[in-house]
């Protein structure tokens, strides 16, 4: 009897052992999943996730789109140097096409106050339940969306509502065509924020097109509206 107590005991003091490393090896786990996911490196892996933080950075200098944050500030924040320059370049780029715009003749052009856009809130949808034509356009990349409407009587222009899907600062186009009649506007818009566009048209009462585009390699899309 004794030596069948000495045995239960011994395999009581087994299980509390081997439950003890169980939770020790556990312990470990947790302790070294912790450690990765605090490690910066391990946090932003798309365009996207990288350019959502960079945005808060962004700076509009008159009709100059500057990152007002360094390489090495970037990486503590978990964003590495392929991305950083690869932000650098999409600004530059973007700057580019607001000079070429100025240059042209006739041109519209509306630039995106980053810092104001982050604070406000543009809705996506037609809020007021217009009984204007509506829908939404939408790309892949840089090619141009197009669809076709009724522009009824009184009808003054489109509202285009642009938002892109993984730049930081893109230039969207969006026009109109009305009895071979073309309006076009030129604007630059940010990462995780919507930007309304006004285009007019030359007539109602007719069939128009509406066109959108951007510079996102990533695509983009717009809700667009009737106004009157």
């Amino acid at each position: 009897m004794k030596k069948l107590n000495s045995l239960f005991a011994a395999g009581v003091l087994l299980f509390i052992a081997l439950g003890m490393f169980s939770c020790s090896q556990d312990d470990d786990f947790l302790s070294t999943d912790s450690n990765q996911t605090e490690n910066p490196s391990q946090v932003y892996k798309t365009r996207a996730e990288v350019n959502t933080v960079l945005v808060k950075y962004l700076e509009l200098k008159t009709d100059t789109y500057v990152l007002n944050i360094s390489l090495k500030e970037a990486e503590k924040l978990g964003i590495s140097e392929s991305w950083y320059n690869g932000a650098l370049k999409e600004i530059q780029a973007t700057n580019n096409i607001i000079r070429k715009v100025q240059q042209t003749p006739n041109s519209e052009l509306q630039l995106t106050d980053p810092q104001k856009a982050l604070k406000e809130t543009i809705p996506w949808s037609n809020s007021t339940r217009s009984s204007m034509p509506s829908g939404t356009l939408s790309t892949n990349g840089q090619e141009f969306a197009e669809s076709g409407l009724w522009a009824p009587t009184g009808m003054q222009g489109v509202k285009f509502v642009c938002r892109t899907n993984a730049a930081l600062v893109p230039v969207y186009t969006c026009k109109t065509k009305s009895l071979n009649n073309w309006r076009a506007k030129t604007a630059t818009g940010t990462l995780a924020s919507n930007t309304a566009v006004y285009v007019p048209i030359v007539a109602s009462n007719t069939s128009i097109g509406v066109y959108f585009s951007t510079t996102d390699s990533n695509g983009g899309s717009a809700y667009y509206v009737g106004y009157n």
